[in-house]
């Protein structure tokens, strides 16, 4: 990205090079690499108060949302058998100091000491990195702020931080696809939910869980034994992943790193469930918000909870060409996106039960991992 400032010669070539990485044939319109470039500088974060303004979201009904993704997590450590009671409230005393970031920052860092240098916009760029690099360093010895954000508000991104524990939903995402103050819960449950899942399971994932509930990395902060307990169902997820051969590579193509992928994987089966769980508590509080007869005439007959797992499917459609693909299974730790679909939902029985799965079939497999 840093290319970028230096002119057109050197962004030709990093899209050279990126084309080979990525099978990418056009370079992208010079509005949309100017918008991607000033998303990565501080006024990124000028130009996310602007949006969060000009594109509001009910910040009251997404916080309701989250809640009850929380509330289901919580109730889910009730019917975990391989933690122990000591375990089981460490987690839960960890989930109550999660810091809830939504929509964007309540206070935006100002840039008023900042002298734009008139040379040009390469020595521009230069006098902003440097200007936020000595603000970061001011901020040495003074108290953690657990609010602050490191994503801009319009970006289409959410995000936890294990040293913060703290967990983060930009306005960008909360929108499209995603989430609508308007759309059914079955289809706000199963997107934006499963992604609200998805980040608080990461506080709990094989890296997440070495944190405690100050966010500080912790040795023993676990039992040896809840660790190789933990562990062990890991390894289940693990090797389950590691079985995947992406089906346009071929029946002998290479396979997911099981290793590699494990904490996304961990986050996609834990996310499913609490905002699954959180549907399903939502309903039974609420039977009038989603009566299955106006479901049934809006989705072609097909249930709340079916539009629920389909609602959070749409979310992983994609198109990659096949050098994509393998370079994303060799270093990337998220699993190619027919994977965060299959993965998760066919280890979850409700999926196999919505959709009346026939015992032994691709979604409704004998065995299963259970962690969170």
């Amino acid at each position: 990205a840093k290319l970028a400032v230096l002119g057109a010669a050197q962004r030709a070539e990093a899209f050279r090079w990126r084309a080979a990485l990525t099978g990418v044939s056009e370079l992208p319109p010079r509005a949309t690499v100017c918008t991607r470039e000033l998303d990565a500088t501080p006024l990124g974060m000028l130009v996310g108060r602007i949006f969060t303004k000009e594109k509001p979201v009910s910040r009251a009904r997404v916080s309701a949302l989250i809640t009850d993704i929380f509330s289901a997590f919580n109730a889910s450590l009730d019917t975990l058998d391989w933690i122990d009671a000591r375990t089981r409230e460490l987690s839960r005393g960890k989930l109550a100091l999660v810091t809830r970031n939504l929509v964007g920052p309540t206070v935006y860092d100002s840039l008023e000491q900042y002298e734009e240098a008139a040379a040009g916009y390469y020595e521009s760029m230069a006098a902003l990195d440097a200007f936020v690099q000595q603000r970061e360093l001011a901020k040495i010895g003074t108290a953690t702020d657990r609010n602050e954000w490191f994503m801009v508000p319009q970006l289409v991104n959410a995000y936890y931080s294990p040293e913060l524990n703290s967990i983060n939903f930009p306005s960008g995402i909360l929108r499209g696809t995603f989430y609508a103050d308007d759309y059914p819960p079955a289809v706000n449950y199963g997107a934006i939910g499963v992604v609200m899942g998805h980040e608080l399971t990461h506080g709990f994932d094989d890296q997440g869980s070495n944190y405690d509930g100050s966010g500080a990395l912790v040795k023993g902060w676990w039992s040896d034994e809840q660790r190789a307990a933990f562990d062990a169902r890991t390894r289940c997820l693990k090797d389950y992943y590691s079985t995947f051969v992406p089906r346009q590579l071929g029946p002998d193509g290479p396979h997911v790193n099981g290793n590699l992928t494990a904490g996304e994987n961990i986050a996609d089966l834990g996310g499913l469930k609490s905002a699954y769980h959180a549907y399903r508590a939502f309903k039974e509080a609420n039977p009038d918000a989603e009566p299955e007869a106006l479901i049934g005439e809006l989705f072609g007959g097909l249930t709340g909870e079916q539009v629920f797992f389909l609602s959070f499917s749409q979310t992983w459609c994609s198109i990659a060409t096949d050098d994509a693909i393998r370079r994303q299974l060799q270093g990337d730790p998220h699993s190619p996106s027919e994977f965060r679909v299959q993965g998760p939902q066919s280890q979850f029985a409700a999926f196999a039960d919505a959709f009346h799965c026939k015992a032994g079939a691709r979604y409704n497999p004998e065995q299963r991992c259970k962690i969170w």
